[in-house]
């Protein structure tokens, strides 16, 4: 938890700081309050006055520490959100294919389980620091009122700590692999999700799921939370076994062999007997605390590894840029664009390859060398076989992946740099085939929303759907309509480049048809840019361009003829006439 303290004191010290001044006042006055209670029990005349020093202390006692805890929770809480903002930028920022790597589970199992075993931890926090405060303050006290005698005390509390410390150990390894566990469980429970109906056509299959994987997986977790927390439950009473021990060698052995005043043995025991719920507090608080602190070195790994991949996010290495084909040409690089044109520009890929790895790191699937010239305004259809690199081409030249080999090039400006790269995806809208629906409309001003009905209704959903303060008011639709939704949201964000992946797969025939032969030509009519992927050949002749893909490679580039250009839509693709691949 070394660097969350260290987090937390970087960005709330003011909050440290006084927080840390109200603990020690409750604490030192935890101690006065135990100093009056033993002098008014070894001396009743002074029982009145010392009744009002007492109801003024514990006065204090409950003001400071109310204190201390709600700037210690303020403080903490702040820390942990600006951590929750911090991950998922860096999250953001990271290259595709780099999250792709990393996997889904092990993502959502940092942002949902281990976020919130920290939280859960720092919520505990406030209580343990004024409570380790209380302790030091009774600790004073007793060394004040007894001197040497604490040393015994001192002796048994080391001791603990060390068996406490034994015993722990035989937890970590436990809590480790439990946290571990909780990655492949993720996997499973997602598994279960996504794969529901496949799991409802087959028994066999569902039963060897439920019993071999998933029940296995979730024995495997009990069994390490089990084993881990009852070594930290014989941790913790061997703890007390031995500060209960403390107590009755104070009594019955070190008041026998040291005379002192009977106030004084008094006082002894009264302190150590306050000492016990704080000090219970503290010891049941470290479990959590020990597994905040492998979430939070889990949080630690993958922010290294996010802030490494974002920091080093490209499009294209500097020496790789130069010397693919026709990039020395450009006029310069572009290091960043200020703002999104209101007009498409133009945008190339030039001598781009790409190739995805395997699980074990032998090559995959690979895709170019591609030169693709995109005429701003231009209706573009990319077609192809099942895994002919066609969703490929569609994420690299939205700039969501970097090439491995050549560049982008906008407007004749070759884009390097996250910034110039960050800028160049904000032409684009998109609606994937992998495509994710928020409930929020997000981005969108208020004064936008009045068009969505009209959007919803043009689309033959808004009797499904509504906006409702700014949010869809269910998601709960058939693959087309979430579809239609998704293709709501890109028209609210107006942007130059719409690129749609197997939009009209999930479509029925009347929507389909609307798609292509109304949507798109509306959009073109706006001097937008489109690119669709699509299978459906019976609409090639609603594009001004089509470039087929096979095997990771551009095989056709055709445009329409003069004769069908004047056309609105031919359905004929006898009506394209081949042109050199990268031409406009």
């Amino acid at each position: 938890m070394s660097r969350f303290s260290t987090h937390l004191t970087h960005r709330s010290r003011v909050e440290i700081v006084l927080a840390t001044v109200s603990a020690s006042i409750s604490g030192l006055c935890a101690g006065a309050l135990v100093s009056v209670i033993h002098q008014a029990l070894a001396d009743p005349a002074r029982r009145a006055t010392l009744g009002y020093v007492f109801l003024i202390l514990c006065g204090v006692i409950v003001a400071t520490r109310i204190a201390s805890e709600i700037l210690l929770m303020r403080a903490t809480q702040q820390a942990v959100h600006a951590l929750r903002i911090q991950l998922a930028r860096r999250l953001l920022a990271t290259p595709l294919a780099r999250l792709r790597d990393m996997g889904k589970p092990r993502l959502l199992a940092i942002l949902t389980e281990d976020i919130a075993t920290l939280s859960n931890a720092v919520e505990i926090l406030p209580v343990l620091f004024v409570n380790s405060l209380l302790l030091v303050g009774c600790l004073a006290y007793l060394v004040w009122l007894a001197g040497v005698l604490v040393a015994p005390l001192a002796a048994f509390i080391i001791t603990g700590i060390l068996v406490f410390r034994w015993l722990e150990g035989l937890a970590l390894d436990d809590l480790e692999g439990l946290r571990e566990e909780h990655d492949v469980l993720h996997r499973h429970w997602r598994g279960l999700v996504e794969g529901t109906k496949e799991l409802k056509l087959s028994r066999a299959r569902r039963e060897f799921f439920l019993e071999s994987v998933l029940a296995a997986a979730a024995h495997r977790l009990r069994l390490r939370f089990v084993r881990g927390m009852s070594a930290y439950a014989m941790a913790t009473g061997s703890g007390a076994l031995l500060y209960y021990a403390a107590i009755g060698f104070g009594v019955f052995v070190l008041s026998a062999w040291f005379e002192r005043p009977s106030e004084v043995w008094l006082g002894f025991t009264l302190t150590l007997l306050f000492m016990i719920s704080p000090l219970g507090e503290a010891m049941a608080a470290l479990p959590t605390l020990r597994r905040a602190g492998i979430a939070l070195g889990k949080i630690d790994q993958l922010t290294s590894d996010l802030s490494e991949h974002a920091v080093s996010s490209t499009l294209g290495r500097p020496d790789e840029v130069e010397s693919t084909t026709d990039v020395a040409s450009s006029k310069h690089v572009l290091e960043a664009s200020p703002a999104v044109p209101a007009t498409p520009p133009e945008v190339e890929l030039r001598g781009v390859t790409y190739q995805y790895q395997g699980e074990l790191g032998e090559p995959g699937f690979a895709l170019g060398p591609i030169d693709l010239a995109i005429r701003p305004g231009e209706t573009l259809f990319i077609a192809g076989g099942n895994g002919s690199g066609k969703s490929t081409l569609a994420v690299l030249i939205t700039g969501l992946v970097e090439p491995d080999r050549g560049a982008l090039v906008l407007d004749g400006n070759a884009v390097r740099g996250p910034e110039a790269l960050e800028a160049f995806r904000q032409n684009f809208s998109a609606v994937f085939a992998d495509f994710h629906l928020f409930e929020e409309l997000l981005g969108v001003a208020p004064t936008q929303q009045s068009a969505v009905h009209r959007y919803l209704e043009r689309l033959g959903i808004a009797q499904r759907v509504r906006v409702e303060h700014g949010r869809f008011s269910t998601l709960d639709l058939s693959t087309g309509q979430r579809k239609r939704l998704a293709l709501v949201a890109a028209y609210l964000e107006d942007r130059p480049i719409v690129v749609f992946d197997e939009w009209a797969a999930d479509q029925d025939p009347v929507f389909k048809r609307v798609f292509y032969t109304e949507l798109i030509p509306e959009l073109r009519a706006q001097g937008k840019t489109v690119i669709a992927i699509t299978h459906d050949d019976a609409y090639f002749g609603c594009a001004d361009r089509l470039v087929m893909m096979e095997s990771g490679r551009v095989v056709t580039d055709q445009r329409r003829s003069e004769l069908a250009a004047e056309a609105n839509c031919w359905n004929d693709p006898a009506h394209f006439v081949p042109i050199r691949s990268g031409a406009v």
